[in-house]
């Protein structure tokens, strides 16, 4: 397992040890809390049931109070997505909170701080974006290359479940290259075949895709796809033009295209 947010790990064991029993992990949406809640977790306890809490509601919430009156022969321990938790939900579980159970702790993983009456029952542990060399030990050990996860960390924000959705986009880009270039080299049987099949969402990648291209030129992008695209800026520009003249680029435009001659 990757030894990411060292500090934070090194904080959290040790309030374990000392009896802590509730927790408010606080830090953007995918930077990896829950991940880090259950190293720790592994580390600290040699039998303990997870109950993951994706919605916190009302009646999930009474729930949990029906349940930690139980005994327990293990450690109970709730995880809370602090993000889809109603103001009812965290009402009824004050009390809880403020006196837990025997064997159970409470962490509540949210982007934001809750309600001040949780926050001051919980031990508050901010945990920050990842660092661009810990996103690079995770990209790699899920097997990007480094060529790829490079582009893609800056774009990440420090944040793995960004970085994979910046990573599915810059593969759809990619995909949508050979299209570009039969453009530029007017190879109308395959752009045709291409168009019968193009999708709403690919017009707005290619879109996107001729808009990094033009930025990377002035190196406010990524090289990484300008490299794959070998077009001048005056036939991207044309391309948008054409892309932008319609609700969808038809076979009819890209025919007439194609019959004007004018090959950049």
């Amino acid at each position: 397992m990757l030894d990411l947010h060292k500090t934070q790990y090194v904080e959290l064991e040790r309030l374990l040890r000392a009896g802590v029993q509730t927790f408010l992990l606080v830090g953007d949406y995918g930077v990896g809390k829950k991940t880090l809640v259950r190293r720790v977790l592994s580390a600290s306890f040699a039998d303990y049931l997870v109950t993951e809490v994706p919605k916190f509601t009302i009646d999930i919430a009474r729930q949990m109070k029906a349940t930690t009156l139980r005994r327990s022969a293990q450690t109970r321990v709730y995880l809370i997505d602090g993000d889809e938790a109603t103001v009812q939900a965290y009402n009824a579980v004050l009390k809880l909170f403020e006196e837990p159970p025997p064997a159970t702790v409470f962490f509540v993983c949210s982007s934001t701080h809750p309600l001040q009456t949780i926050v001051s029952r919980c031990n508050n542990v901010r945990i920050p974006p990842l660092s661009s060399s810990e996103l690079a030990e995770v990209l790699s050990f899920k097997g990007m290359s480094s060529s790829v996860s490079s582009t893609v960390i800056s774009y990440a924000n420090g944040s793995i479940s960004q970085a994979f959705r910046v990573y599915e986009k810059f593969e759809e880009k990619r995909r949508l290259v050979p299209f570009i270039k039969a453009l530029k080299d007017r190879d109308l049987p395959f752009v045709l075949a291409q168009a019968r099949v193009i999708t709403r969402e690919e017009i707005s990648l290619l879109l996107e895709l001729v808009d990094d291209v033009l930025l990377a030129r002035y190196g406010l992008v990524s090289p990484e796809l300008a490299t794959l695209v070998k077009a001048t800026p005056d036939f991207l520009l044309k391309m948008k033009e054409a892309l932008l003249g319609g609700n969808n680029p038809t076979i009819n435009w890209l025919r007439a295209y194609f019959e004007t001659g004018d090959k950049q």
